[in-house]
């Protein structure tokens, strides 16, 4: 089975070095990790499930298996992600090579505070699982993203991940999309994915699910021109009325929000 990984993806870790390595197979998903069992199991099941949600929602469905890796400490997250995954709970990386398939890899020994992980949050490593799980099934390629911005990535995908729990600073940052890629870095990356989140939660909650999901599809293309055109296209307005829109009912849409966990 690892073998089989290996040959087929760009890990750059021998897993079969790995002491105390699992696996679980299911329909969808092969997940692979060094945690205990009955955490392997709940994480094989959020995935099998994130999998199944994930292609309802986009219409797309890749031929291989999906590939979760969950190492045990914050040192295997960072060497099982090519070292780039920085502070993040978990992280989907793209296949580096043509022919070789991507991964998700979730910090399962990430500190939520108070002495627990992740693993001591099901609804949040639900919500992890989910977002990643949406990046894995429509990035297939390492430059899938095409044109589009983060708050169109990230966006999309912590709607897709709110259905387990809504992540949500303790204070709600202005209405205001994130159109820079650097307001997603350390200090401003809390409130660039909320706002992001929440644009999208409204342009689904006005135009429908089904329209949401074919500006995304339309935004990750280059050759139907920049984000404003396609969304222009897709919904019929323009980007800069529809924000102005979102930002005059933003303070009831942040009242009716029911928040699962809260950010700084």
């Amino acid at each position: 089975m690892v073998g089989r990984i290996e040959d087929s993806s760009d890990i750059p870790v021998n897993l079969w070095k790995v002491a105390g390595l699992r696996s679980v197979v299911s329909s969808r998903v092969i997940t692979v990790g060094d945690i205990a069992s009955q955490d392997m199991t709940e994480c094989a099941s959020f995935a099998q499930q994130s999998a199944l949600a994930v292609e309802k929602v986009t219409k797309i469905h890749p031929q291989r298996k999906y590939l979760v890796l969950l190492p045990r400490t914050n040192a295997e997250f960072a060497k099982w992600t090519l070292g780039t995954s920085s502070d993040d709970d978990g992280m989907y990386v793209a296949p580096q090579s043509s022919g070789a398939a991507g991964w998700i890899a979730i910090d399962t020994g990430e500190s939520i505070g108070s002495g627990a992980t992740v693993l001591d949050n099901p609804s949040f490593l639900e919500h992890v699982v989910r977002h990643e799980f949406f990046h894995a099934n429509t990035l297939p390629e390492i430059d899938s993203v095409g044109n589009a911005p983060k708050w169109v990535i990230e966006g999309f995908a912590e709607w897709f991940a709110s259905s387990a729990d809504v992540v949500f600073p303790q204070h709600a940052p202005p209405a205001v999309l994130p159109t820079k890629d650097h307001e997603f870095a350390h200090d401003t990356k809390t409130h660039a994915y909320a706002r992001s989140f929440m644009f999208i939660s409204y342009l689904v909650a006005r135009f429908g699910q089904a329209a949401a999901i074919r500006f995304y599809k339309r935004a990750l293309e280059p050759a139907y021109g920049t984000t404003a055109a396609s969304f222009a296209h897709v919904f019929g307005h323009s980007l800069a009325s529809v924000e102005h829109a979102w930002a005059q009912q933003y303070r009831k849409q942040v009242a009716g929000l029911t928040v699962d966990v809260y950010e700084a």
